[in-house]
């Protein structure tokens, strides 16, 4: 019952800021703060705080490559499929295909049913799947559709621009100097978690309540295509993936079933984020992260319940 009801208070979160934006008490706009807060501040530092005293086994560090293939496949998957779109199309499609909602909506169901050691496994394949899912992804959908470029499309542009969307995201940065440091085993100091233990406490209900206040009702048909769309794409997929993770990775059995889990996250809270700076339709991912948090809720219950 725990698994149930933690995944279900993100949930509710989400409704709570769609009810208090409809009474008014927010604007249409209040959501750009938040979503500063969680890619500048809170969701950083929370990675800064899973990783002290964390120390990985030679063997999990398969789950950060797992973790960056997941996320990176489906958003090269949307490439390809819908290469006939236009380049805002592609662009929703592509971020919003890109990573998964891990830290905030997997980790707290792993870790009722797997323990602590199922928690560090998550972790693992987090940082691989945030790679791509905290800016490299909206940097590499820039890059292959030339946004954010001025028209030019010549290598170095392309290279470049990729570069500096990357080096720019802050969480990005974040994620791949705890990598670093965890490979060449540098110990962190543990008055840091002590430090930035109330912005990991804060992140989960900052980065939900942003989700809500971006949360716009769909009634354009052809916007409503491309999020079930870009659903098709994501949970066709991970099945993919779950399958290929579940039969060939060669560590434990439980922490294949937990990388199988991961694969069918749903959409990262930066995503709505990251489409609105690519030009695309922040509101419609916002929709589209939404149906995808009860898609993955419910997918993982009979995952959990019935097969593993």
């Amino acid at each position: 019952m725990e698994s149930i009801i933690k995944p279900l208070v993100y949930i509710g979160i989400i409704f709570l800021a769609i009810a208090l934006k409809q009474a008014g008490v927010f604007g249409k706009d209040d959501y750009r703060i938040l979503s500063r807060i969680v890619m500048n501040i809170t969701l950083p530092l929370t990675v800064v705080h899973v990783c002290v005293g964390f120390r990985p086994e030679p063997s999990m560090y398969w789950l950060v490559l797992i973790g960056f293939l997941c996320a990176l496949l489906p958003m090269l998957t949307a490439f390809v499929v819908l290469r006939k779109k236009e380049a805002g199309l592609r662009a929703f499609g592509m971020i919003n295909s890109a990573g998964g909602n891990i830290g905030a909506f997997i980790l707290p169901i792993v870790q009722v049913f797997y323990g602590a050691a199922g928690a560090v496994s998550c972790s693992m394949y987090d940082i691989g799947n945030a790679l791509v899912m905290a800016g490299g992804g909206y940097a590499a959908t820039c890059a292959l559709l030339h946004l954010n470029q001025g028209g030019q499309k010549g290598i170095w542009h392309t290279v470049g621009g990729f570069l500096k969307n990357v080096v720019t995201s802050v969480t990005f940065d974040a994620y791949f100097i705890m990598l670093l440091l965890m490979a060449c085993h540098v110990r962190l100091p543990e008055i840091l978690g002590t430090v930035t233990a109330p912005f990991a406490e804060a992140n989960a209900f900052v980065a939900m309540f942003m989700v809500g206040l971006m949360f716009q009702p769909q009634k354009d048909r052809e916007k409503i295509k491309a999020a079930f769309q870009t659903i098709g794409i994501r949970v066709g997929t991970a099945a993919v993936l779950a399958l290929v993770i579940y039969y060939t990775l060669p560590v434990e059995p439980k922490i294949r079933q937990i990388a199988a889990l991961c694969a069918f996250a749903p959409v990262g809270t930066l995503a709505p984020v990251f489409t609105e700076k690519s030009g695309g339709d922040g509101a419609l991912a916002s929709f589209l992260n939404s149906i995808t948090v009860f898609i993955s809720f419910f997918i993982l219950l009979i995952l959990v319940d019935t097969i593993f």
